[in-house]
């Protein structure tokens, strides 16, 4: 269940390596009306040339995965697998709310039932779909897959379910990552994802069957409710204008004058709740960019509560895995050979040059964590995958510009 401080929690895990991220909290489907960072314009919905005019058919993949990300999967068993954790779980809709997911792990019928929006899964586990669907097409039609039909039917109890695969490429063409969808070929529903960088390292992959009806998660009562008001109030969740959240920050809000290629703001946030047995408030703001596949988030925070954020988050993965980190959670496994969590002892690099700001820089091939320190009144974080090159992230982050709320 998301509780009062779990916003903290997954602050404090973006930051150190150790959970989801902050962002995972305020997924929203709407653009913010005038710009989606940077000044860059939001990109529609789903593009009308994806649609009506791609150069290779979608066999039905843009209709589910939009139906992915705006009802979550089937009530079933689905396990996600990246290069820091695996995770098992057995998944029910909440039976008072259809956008509230319950989550258990898989053979634990005991274990703690977690409660979560389904948008906060969408952006989480596979991207935003919008954003995706503005920057990736399908580049193979869409073509019987009997190897996957046949894993997901010894793995999942599938007998006799055809899949079909179709792949989705930048459409800039260039060395971008890329997506497979599989499908079932009579209900179009989705059976696998997975998003791989040009090269064929995993970013992410998801595989998803139904259950029987035994098997599902029973709801924890008011949970719904309470994972909603648990939320924070200054959010993208409660408002679609970027300039207003600005207005009622009470700290100064900075933004990149230039974004990465196909990137744009897609969520934002801000919150002050206590945090700890003394109960001080932690004072952060989260801004939120993807391109569909790639996701990144600027964390702001008065320098004494990035140092707070930092100490507890440090502490958090020395007691999930010892000095090495350990899994995002309780039920998440650590993948042998991958990085479940940033290391406390990773070694910071310093880049600096003439006339340049300095940032420092803290990666271990899994995430990678960019700080600037130089601002008046705040210090921030820029924290993504390291898929994307570091040079995108430090240019990112030095190109950072005060943004004033625009009056009406």
């Amino acid at each position: 269940m998301i509780t009062r401080q779990s916003w903290t929690t997954l602050v404090l895990g973006a930051l150190a390596g150790a959970g989801l991220g902050a962002g995972a909290l305020t997924v929203v489907k709407r653009s913010s009306g005038r710009c989606c960072g940077g000044g860059q314009p939001c990109a529609p919905t789903v593009p009308a040339d994806v649609i009506t005019g791609p150069a290779i058919a979608d066999g039905g993949s843009t209709v589910a995965l939009t139906s992915l990300a705006r009802s979550g999967p089937a009530d079933g068993r689905w396990s996600y697998q990246d290069s820091r954790r695996t995770s098992n779980q057995v998944l029910s809709r909440d039976p008072s709310d259809a956008g509230v997911l319950h989550l258990r792990p898989v053979g634990d019928k005991n274990a703690r039932t977690k409660t979560m929006p389904v948008d906060v899964i969408a952006r989480v586990f596979f991207g935003n779909v919008q954003r995706f669907l503005a920057n990736y097409r399908p580049c193979e039609a869409a073509t019987p897959d009997a190897v996957v039909s046949a894993e997901l039917a010894a793995s999942q109890g599938a007998a006799g379910r055809d899949v079909l695969r179709v792949r989705w490429c930048s459409v800039s063409g260039d060395t971008g990552p890329f997506r497979h969808v599989w499908m079932d070929a009579l209900t179009h529903e989705i059976a696998r994802l997975e998003d791989r960088t040009r090269d064929g390292h995993l970013i992410r992959q998801l595989n998803f069957t139904r259950l029987s009806p035994d098997e599902f998660v029973p709801p924890v009562p008011g949970s719904a409710e309470k994972a909603k008001a648990s939320l924070p109030a200054l959010s993208s969740r409660t408002m679609a204008n970027f300039d207003e959240f600005v207005s009622r920050v009470e700290i100064p809000i900075y933004e990149p004058a230039e974004l990465p290629p196909r990137y744009a703001r897609t969520e934002f946030g801000f919150d002050n709740r206590p945090y700890g047995s003394a109960g001080t408030p932690l004072r952060v703001a989260w801004i939120g960019y993807d391109e569909g596949v790639m996701q990144m988030n600027l964390f702001i925070a008065p320098p004494e509560d990035m140092v707070r954020l930092e100490a507890i988050s440090r502490t958090a993965a020395l007691n999930k895995g010892g000095a090495h980190g350990g899994g995002a959670s309780g039920t998440d496994a650590p993948v042998p050979g991958g990085c479940a969590s940033m290391p406390i002892d990773t070694p910071e690099e310093i880049f600096e040059s003439e006339g340049a700001v300095t940032v420092r820089v803290r990666s271990d091939g899994c995430r990678i964590v960019v700080r600037r320190d130089d601002l008046p009144g705040v210090a921030i974080a820029l924290v993504g995958s390291a898929a994307t090159p570091r040079d995108a992230y430090i240019r990112t982050i030095r190109n950072l510009v005060l943004v004033r709320a625009r009056t009406k």
